[in-house]
């Protein structure tokens, strides 16, 4: 396991640390060139589409664990998001969350899927690649993260499913996170 000696260090990374201790400096992009909340947003998406592609092979292994584990972390920085902006770092969150919302809601209509669940998920998935950018695509004006998040996706896909969620859970990539966020908000929110 990776272990961060320095506190101080470990609050100031937003998950690039673990990122690059597991080789995968090509999803730098989705924590160093992005907004925080962004960011959140980005490996939201990337862990649920991950989490469901495994749904069907629980067997309480490891894996299983620190699978369900960057879930739960995920979610509860999302609830932040959506519930407690204040408790992270300031940043337009809640019009990234709206965004992709509606971008989430008009991807599963056109492909005639009534409900965002397991099979959306999953039929986001059996895209191979992105042949044009998301930011191309929909310009500054939307700030959705839905394809950035389902492009972060499909690079850890690729990945051998242990080393993938030993990137998110192993390299501590949501607890960076989190520690970035708990050290970065205003002090006040805490009581």
């Amino acid at each position: 396991m990776v272990v961060h000696t320095n506190l101080k260090e470990l609050c100031t990374h937003k998950g690039s640390f673990s990122l690059q201790k597991n080789e995968c400096e090509n999803l730098l992009w989705s924590i160093n060139k992005v907004e925080f909340d962004q960011s959140i947003l980005i490996w939201h998406i990337a862990t649920t589409l991950c989490y469901y592609l495994d749904v069907g092979n629980q067997d309480g292994s490891h894996i299983d664990i620190c699978r369900t584990e960057n879930k739960h972390i995920s979610d509860y920085l999302m609830y932040l998001l959506v519930t407690y902006l204040v408790m992270l770092p300031i940043g337009i969150g809640m019009i990234r969350y709206r965004d992709t919302c509606a971008e989430a809601k008009r991807f599963f209509k056109e492909k005639g899927l009534i409900t965002q669940n397991v099979e959306a998920c999953l039929k986001l998935l059996e895209v191979e690649s992105l042949e044009v950018l998301p930011s191309k695509v929909k310009g500054d004006r939307c700030k959705s993260a839905l394809f950035d998040g389902f492009r972060v996706a499909l690079t850890l896909k690729k990945i051998e499913k242990e080393h993938m969620w030993k990137v998110m859970s192993q390299g501590l990539k949501w607890i960076e996170i989190l520690a970035y966020a708990a050290t970065h908000c205003r002090g006040f929110h805490h009581q």
